[in-house]
């Protein structure tokens, strides 16, 4: 495959990654699974199986799309022209990776609740870390890609300082790491502007020649 290509198709699976995270998010709500309590959320996720269950096979979708796409920029000439090192498709596949893992662990709490037992518990805490884990290192992706986009020159340089600044935004999430209670302006707000760059760069990449991309750099 060309580069060309190789790029379109990286790009082509960046925003069915952004389509999965976001249809998940409906999934989830309708689930309604954010409770004060396990055994309440538990009880939520086995009325709402189906539901969850979706969310979490979106999820894990989400993640194999991120490693595609990974695995394509990586193979995209283009690009390589930028570093000897495929730093950015490594933390992006890495995150996602991590987000199969987050989606797989989401399907099983599904078919364990309602049961209070310590497998669920178990696996509800493994299934929050590992999203939290997966959407830092994701943030630390973007952080990366900024550098490389400011490098590769115009179009991808008037994107590179969102990139940086979203990705720091993300970082906001480590706290989680540490207690279960989020903050929801974080959560919410970065997980938006994460979404919205992955459309914007897949978009990019999808519809802009990977020569055009990099001709101008500097």
């Amino acid at each position: 495959m060309n580069s060309q290509n190789a790029a379109r198709v990286s790009g082509a699976l960046i925003v069915a990654a952004a389509a999965a995270i976001i249809i998940g998010v409906f999934a989830r709500v309708a689930a309604d699974a954010d409770q004060d309590s396990l055994r309440q959320s538990l009880q939520a996720i086995a009325q709402n199986r189906a539901a969850y269950s979706a969310y979490g096979a979106l999820t894990l979708l989400s993640g194999a799309a991120m490693i595609g796409a990974a695995w394509f920029l990586r193979s995209a000439s283009a690009f390589r022209s930028l570093t000897s090192r495929p730093v950015v498709p490594i933390i992006f596949g890495v995150a996602g990776a991590i987000y199969i893992l987050s989606g797989a662990s989401t399907i099983i709490l599904a078919t364990l609740a309602p049961d209070m037992s310590q497998a669920s518990g178990m696996t509800s805490e493994f299934r929050r870390i590992s999203a939290t884990i997966a959407f830092i290192v994701s943030g630390i992706g973007l952080i990366a890609s900024g550098f490389y986009q400011w490098k590769a020159g115009a179009p991808l340089r008037y994107i590179a300082p969102f990139s940086v600044i979203i990705g720091v935004f993300m970082q906001g999430l480590f706290m989680q790491l540490l207690t279960s209670e989020g903050i929801a302006i974080i959560d919410r707000g970065a997980g938006l502007a994460f979404v919205a760059w992955l459309f914007i760069v897949g978009l990019t990449l999808a519809s802009v020649p990977s020569d055009r991309l990099v001709a101008s750099r500097s």
